[in-house]
């Protein structure tokens, strides 16, 4: 939520990255889902794994 608060005060993207101890393409994604669904987006979910079919 750090990058959030960045983003929020127009810092750049790579001092964001700088600031915040990541990647610059990681801060790209974050700031195109922010844009696209605010913070909201950003938030952690569990990754999906199907449920192993029985053989």
């Amino acid at each position: 939520m750090r990058a959030v608060e960045l983003f929020e005060q127009g810092r750049p993207q790579s001092e964001v990255a700088r600031m915040v101890g990541m990647h610059p393409e990681n801060v790209r994604r974050w700031k195109r889902l922010w844009e696209q669904g605010g913070a909201q987006a950003l938030r952690w979910r569990p990754a999906y794994r199907p449920a192993a079919q029985a053989g």
